[in-house]
């Protein structure tokens, strides 16, 4: 966690990807499965903050069988008690990746997270419009940066509670930024891992160790 947010990265650290791609704490925390688990692990954030706000919830957890491509649910629907519902959807975006590099020179601060709401505007938009609903896309940075969208969120889920109750919105800001965090940890943690175990197969490949008679000679 601290070699990412300093960008500081380890000695140990392989530089090839068990994927073939260069290795980097960018690529750490974008390759893998777990980013399905950082997922599922700040939308958990985000129901249990509106629960504890006084918020009712309704929400499809993401299972690593299923296609997110074809997902058209919602992660999370609040019931404010009041107005149309919100349905939103969580997405985790890496700034640096070359997909996002490359559409700019100059990439401009936030680029990639209205990019990544417009992609998912596009894709749940129309269907909660059909449903009386709202829509809103909460994206994230792998760096930490949230999206306006999120904010505004947090400040209803503050509203709905009395002055000394709940939480602020910048606590529940931070609160979600250490679940990004940790998140990013475990998806950094499993790619080095791979990375690693890919390497030492490699270097065995390379420097066999010498055959040994059944006495060990």
């Amino acid at each position: 966690m601290v070699a990412h947010a300093t960008a500081n990265k380890p000695k140990e650290m392989p530089s090839i990807c068990s994927c073939g791609k260069p290795l980097d704490l960018s690529h750490s925390t974008s390759c893998g499965p777990n980013q399905l688990n950082r997922h599922n692990r700040i939308q958990a954030r985000f129901v249990a903050m509106a629960r504890e706000q006084g918020c009712t919830t309704e929400q499809n957890p993401r299972y690593s069988v299923e296609d997110a491509k074809t997902q058209l649910e919602p992660d999370v629907v609040f019931y404010f008690g009041s107005g149309p519902a919100v349905e939103a959807d969580i997405t985790v975006v890496n700034p640096n990746a070359p997909s996002y590099l490359a559409r700019s020179v100059a990439p401009v601060a936030g680029s990639a997270l209205k990019t990544a709401e417009g992609r998912k505007e596009h894709k749940y938009d129309h269907s909660a419009y059909r449903r009386g609903r709202q829509f809103v896309p909460l994206a994230f940075e792998t760096q930490g940066r949230a999206s306006k969208h999120i904010l505004s969120l947090l400040k209803r889920f503050a509203a709905l509670t009395q002055p000394g109750q709940g939480l602020a919105v910048g606590d529940m800001v931070m609160d979600l930024q250490m679940a990004l965090v940790r998140g990013n940890a475990e998806c950094a943690q499993t790619v080095v891992g791979k990375a690693m175990r890919a390497e030492d197969r490699r270097r065995e490949a390379q420097f066999p160790l010498p055959h040994r008679n059944s006495f060990g000679r």
